[in-house]
C-alpha cells in the first residue's frame, strides 16, 4: 500500500455513455480524446441518437485537425481511435 498515487490523466480505453445531447457529448470527446494514448480508443455509445449529428460530426472531424484521429460506427456506437 505504499505506491505513490497519481491521478488519473491518460487512458487506454474510454467508454463514454451519458448525456445524449449533441452538443454535450461532443464537448466531452473533445476533452477526452486527447488523453487517450495513441493506440487507445474512445467509444461513444448512442450516437445514432438525434438524427446520428454525433457521428457527422465524428465523420466530419476524422483525419483533420492538429492531432487527427480515425472513427469507425459499429451498431449504435462510435469508435475512436487515438
Amino acid at each position: 500500500m505504499g505506491g505513490k498515487r497519481e491521478p488519473l490523466a491518460r487512458f487506454t480505453l474510454v467508454y463514454l455513455d451519458g448525456s445524449h445531447d449533441p452538443d454535450v457529448v461532443w464537448h466531452e470527446i473533445e476533452r477526452l480524446r486527447p488523453r487517450v494514448v495513441p493506440g487507445g480508443y474512445l467509444v461513444v455509445d448512442d450516437t445514432d441518437w438525434f438524427g446520428g449529428e454525433v457521428r457527422r460530426r465524428l465523420d466530419a472531424g476524422a483525419g483533420a485537425g492538429a492531432v487527427p484521429f480515425r472513427v469507425r460506427h459499429n451498431g449504435k456506437q462510435s469508435i475512436i481511435e487515438a
